[in-house]
């Protein structure tokens, strides 16, 4: 395995706090809240360690249910992701942001499935404000056409990932390094990947978890 240009540990880490911030999210959900299921409902943990940030997110519902209900035509993909990814986690996340005033701006930000897709949209955006921002994603869906240099954004996918060929249209495609769960091999903003002809699943994040660890 060649040198990666990330720390296995740092992937490990990041994994680990989601699964955190998944669970104490779910113990401390109140049960008579009423939302819908078929929509996104992200969580997002904030973790300062000195002038350093953790900040992970996940979708609480079910990320399939939230998938298909997306009409799958290219213009509806793109407006689907705008409304659930982006306006509506900047709105939420941006107020806690602003509030902590995080006097370096420097962030590291962990995603899990759709609310990958949210980071990786914040990581952008927050770049070309000029923070120090690193982001670990697994299993993130694609969210926008163009290729982006410069994001130190890592994207972990099994190759039967779900959203690894979310949304499949072309020209959907991922941003930064894609990483191989299958052999930590790295490509750097790759092409447009097609939908294999294999029964795709969303994987937990205990799955990236166990197989990350299996390379130390």
């Amino acid at each position: 395995m060649s040198e990666l240009p990330f720390k296995l540990n740092d992937a490990i880490n990041a994994a680990e706090f989601l699964l955190s911030n998944r669970n104490n999210s779910l113990n401390n959900q109140d049960p008579n809240e009423v939302y819908d299921k078929n929509r996104l409902k992200i969580s997002t943990n904030i973790q300062s360690e000195g002038s350093h940030h953790i900040l992970s997110s996940v979708n609480m519902n079910d990320e399939v249910t939230c998938a298909n209900n997306a009409n799958m035509e290219l213009e509806e993909c793109k407006l689907f992701l705008h409304r659930n990814i982006s306006r509506k986690f900047i709105d939420e996340t941006s107020a806690s942001m602003i509030y902590l005033n995080f006097e370096k701006k420097d962030v590291q930000w962990n995603g899990h499935g759709f609310a990958g897709g949210s980071v990786i949209y914040n990581t952008m955006i927050l770049k070309k404000k000029n923070w120090n921002v690193k982001a670990f994603c697994f299993g993130p869906p694609k969210i926008t056409d163009k290729v982006y240099d410069g994001l130190e954004i890592y994207s972990f996918y099994f190759n039967n990932d779900y959203f690894k060929y979310f949304p499949s249209e072309s020209p959907f495609l991922q941003v930064g390094t894609i990483v191989d769960m299958e052999t930590l091999e790295c490509t750097k903003n790759p092409s447009f990947i097609p939908k294999p002809e294999i029964e795709l699943q969303v994987h937990p994040i205990e799955d990236y978890i166990a197989k990350l660890k299996t390379f130390v």
